[in-house]
């Protein structure tokens, strides 16, 4: 079994740990959170130190791989901490059993992918991305990096999604739609047309509704 351990011991974290426990190829040996005194017991795991004890911790071998349990109000965080240890320290990948990955998909590092997902034909992810339940990427989309994704979003088939997006519970974005950086879209969004224009985006079709 592989150790791993989790940058982030809040909700998320928390989240990344029920699944991990369950799981016959990792091994959750504890978190890393600057905001807990080393030896703190959350559900049942250490508190190993804080984020500047990851890379000599790494060196002693207390964790052979790393998963990011930062939450999607901290996109850039996400991706400066993977940026940080990326190529020095090697991420996991979990894909809860549920889910369905076609042999044609490629998948990054540090991606969680929860229950239920399906990820089609030619699908392609980037890293450090989360997926939560239910999540559904048609053929021949691309999702790239530090990106986070709501229950149930459904992606149809030519979809690109840019870096540091966060796709809110149900949102449903058509064929052939091109998302930029930086875009959000609340609960329920339908999206129909390519949008470049960082923001959070509501509605059916998708309107922007403020900057983020």
């Amino acid at each position: 079994m592989i150790k791993v351990a989790i940058i982030g011991a809040g909700v998320l974290g928390q989240h990344i740990a029920h699944y991990l426990s369950q799981s016959m190829d990792f091994r959750l040996v504890g978190f890393y959170d600057d905001y807990q005194e080393r030896g703190t017991i959350i559900i049942d795991v250490p508190i190993l130190g804080s984020i500047e004890t990851i890379s000599s911790d790494y060196k002693a071998q207390k964790f052979e791989q790393l998963l990011i349990g930062i939450g999607y109000n901290h996109l850039h965080v996400r991706q400066q901490l993977f940026d940080r240890f990326s190529g020095d320290i090697p991420f996991a990948t979990y894909m809860h059993p549920s889910s369905y990955i076609d042999c044609t998909a490629t998948i990054g590092e540090g991606v969680m992918v929860l229950p239920g997902c399906v990820f089609d034909k030619n699908v392609q992810i980037g890293n450090n991305v989360f997926f939560n339940i239910g999540c559904l990427i048609a053929h021949d989309s691309i999702i790239k990096s530090n990106n986070f994704f709501a229950p149930g979003v459904k992606i149809a088939g030519f979809v690109t999604v840019g870096n540091r997006c966060f796709l809110g519970i149900d949102t449903t974005i058509i064929n052939n739609v091109h998302l930029g950086d930086d875009i959000q879209t609340g609960g329920g969004t339908v999206v129909t047309s390519d949008i470049s224009t960082p923001g959070l985006y509501v509605g059916t079709p998708a309107k922007f509704l403020k900057n983020t």
